[in-house]
């Protein structure tokens, strides 16, 4: 698991290493979750994407799902789902499928 603090540090740790999981808030120092996952998705177009927020008025599921979010979370965060999610996204970079 790696952690990073802002945008610009997140990306370095996308070029440097094999990240299968990217989980993101939408509200960033400097940028948002947003332009983080669009830029992720660029250089790495295979990567699964959580996006988290406290904020629903600012962006909706359907509007990050259509910018190639896998999963989206809204404040306070229910662990059991966000759990699912993850390993879901992880069994899908491993297999390329999901099998229930």
């Amino acid at each position: 698991m790696v952690s990073a603090s802002t945008t610009e540090e997140a990306m370095a740790h996308l070029q440097e290493q094999r990240i299968d999981l990217l989980i993101t808030d939408i509200r960033l120092i400097a940028k948002s979750g947003v332009t983080l996952f669009l830029n992720a998705k660029i250089s790495r177009p295979d990567l699964r994407v959580i996006v988290i927020t406290g904020y629903p008025d600012m962006i909706d599921e359907k509007e990050v799902q259509s910018l190639g979010a896998d999963y989206f979370f809204l404040k306070p965060l229910e662990l059991d789902k966000l759990r699912d999610a993850v390993r879901t996204c992880l069994h899908l970079n491993h297999t390329g499928s999901y099998r229930a």
